[in-house]
């Protein structure tokens, strides 16, 4: 075989090889797409990361709430003053005449409870009446109010939806009518223009109806 014949086989061998590799690389493309459809395909899956997530878990405080104010007893502030207030004209005003029979050995009283500012009857309201203090040569109201405690001394009363109240286990001595509200206290007046505290002495065996007791400030 000439060396001519030897080059012209060889070079249909080459051809040959070169249609084939053409071929199996046509082939892998289509079975697996260009490198640049492999990426952007990978892009699309994996971004953003965000999809993924469980939304629905967030914000936590609308699922749950506020622990702390729901705890709280959102009934009892502000107070509901039309609870226990009403309004009439003090020339209305109807306090009762007499008082009931006192217990063995205490005293017994009556009275209305009057707001001066607006006009107010004071219903259904807790109050007390706290031993007054010798101070020099008068008694004064204790320096030190807290919650009304028997054991001190202190005697509990409650107003009806009248603005009235009766109160007869009281032992004798001398007290003032003390009323705590959520945000201030007050010691009821003998009158609505007085600055000065209702000072109530009792004997034993007194029944005293005091009439209108003013709440001034």
């Amino acid at each position: 075989m000439t060396r001519k014949s030897t080059n012209y086989i060889l070079l249909i061998l080459l051809f040959v090889l070169l249609g084939c590799a053409k071929k199996q690389n046509e082939d892998s493309i289509q079975t697996h797409g260009t490198p640049e459809s492999i990426s952007t395909s990978s892009e699309n899956f994996s971004y953003p990361i965000t999809n993924t997530l469980d939304t629905t878990s967030y914000p936590i405080v609308e699922e749950l709430g506020n622990p702390i104010n729901s705890t709280q007893d959102t009934q009892a502030y502000p107070v509901d003053y039309e609870n226990y207030q009403t309004v009439i004209d003090i020339d209305d005003l109807s306090p009762p005449k007499d008082a009931k029979p006192p217990e063995e050995g205490k005293a017994s009283i009556s009275g209305l409870l009057y707001q001066t500012q607006g006009s107010l009857i004071l219903k259904n309201l807790d109050f007390f009446l706290s031993p007054a203090v010798a101070r020099e040569d008068q008694m004064v109201v204790s320096p030190i109010i807290t919650y009304p405690n028997p054991t001190r001394g202190d005697v509990i009363g409650k107003t009806d939806a009248n603005g009235v109240f009766y109160i007869n286990n009281i032992p004798p001595g001398e007290y003032f009518l003390i009323i705590i509200f959520p945000d201030r206290t007050v010691v009821a007046k003998p009158d609505q223009t007085s600055d000065v505290e209702f000072l109530i002495s009792i004997s034993e065996a007194d029944q005293i109806p005091l009439g209108v007791l003013f709440i001034n400030n």
